[in-house]
Order: structure tokens, then sequence, then C-alpha cells
């Protein structure tokens, strides 16, 4: 009669675990969904659809956005810290607000650049609220959801911006307090 032994199972082999990152790919200075290769735009869907499963797909709420006076109150109290992003030549042509940081986000490093002077602005602290203030609102748009989307937790858009745009006035219409930017400079 043969041997009625259970046979031994044999170990499986396994991929060994890599010890160092899997080289980057992406374009460096390039928010991960404006990269043009096939994988991030797969990454980015997946993020995205991910992201409206959750429900924290929305889009600016009215929580997100303050007036100038309401910004300027904040900033004041210190609550939070105002960023005016806009050009340099734009500082030295209608100057800053008189609470604002000069963080332009118009930098030779792209959105990167502007995300590592934001960061150093705030001393790496990315659940300090921020409000950040351009020219009419536009380009706040984009910098207060490229900041979002990065891990800021407290972003606000002065939506009026400093010269304001259709009904809105603006800071300079309110007659809120403005500062010469003498150091400024041009764009180049």
């Amino acid at each position: 009669m043969p041997d009625a032994r259970p046979v031994p199972a044999r170990p499986v082999p396994t991929r060994p675990v890599p010890t160092r990152p899997v080289p980057n790919r992406a374009v460096p200075d390039r928010p991960v969904c404006a990269n043009p290769s096939r994988r991030a735009a797969i990454a980015c869907a997946a993020a995205a659809a991910l992201t409206l499963s959750l429900g924290a797909a929305a889009p600016a709420t009215a929580e997100s956005v303050m007036t100038p006076e309401e910004t300027l109150a904040r900033v004041e109290g210190g609550e939070m810290l105002l960023l005016d992003i806009r050009r340099p030549s734009e500082w030295a042509a209608t100057g800053v607000p008189t609470p604002a940081r000069e963080v332009t986000m118009h930098l030779e490093g792209g959105p990167r650049a502007f995300l590592r002077a934001v960061d150093a602005a705030v001393a790496g602290d990315r659940d300090r609220p921020v409000a950040l203030i351009c020219a009419s609102g536009v380009r706040t748009t984009w910098a207060s959801r490229f900041l979002t989307a990065n891990g800021y937790s407290a972003v606000y858009n002065v939506k009026e911006g400093v010269l304001g745009r259709g009904p809105d006035s603006g800071w300079i219409s309110r007659g809120l307090p403005m500062r010469d930017c003498e150091t400024c400079g041009s764009d180049g």
C-alpha cells in the first residue's frame, strides 16, 4: 500500500519588495494632474473619482470666499495671513494691501515654486488660515484650488481682488488701507 502522508506544500516564490523608491517620471514643476503621461492621467482620474465618491470635491463655497472687509478684520485680529499673489509690477503700480505679504504666483519655477513660496510665508504650517488676493479674483480662484489640492486646509479667496471686477468694487475702491511697494521692482 502506498504511503498516505501528505505532500508538503512548496513555498510560493514572492517578488522582493524594492528598497529604493520608484523613480518619479512626472514633470518636476507641474502638479501631478498636469503631467502629460498616461500613468499620471490614470492616477488623476482615479483620485478624482475617489474624491467625488467621498463628496469632497465641491466647488468654492460661500465660506471660502471673503469680502475685503472680512479679510481685513480677520488678518488684523491675527486669525489669518493675507497673501497678495499679483506680479511685482502690479504691486509697484497700485501698492499692496497694508496687512498683505507679497508672494507672487508668477515665479520662474512655476506652480511648485509658488507652493514653496507660500510654504515659506506660513512657516510650513499648511493648517494656518490663508487668504489670497490678486487684481480681480481670477488668479486667486486657481491658486486657492491649487493650494487646497496640495494640502492646505484653510484657504480663502478675496474674490473682489485689489481692483474689483463687475459689481464687486475691490479693496482699493472700498477705501481699505494700502501701502507703497517701493522695493517691488518689475517683472523683468
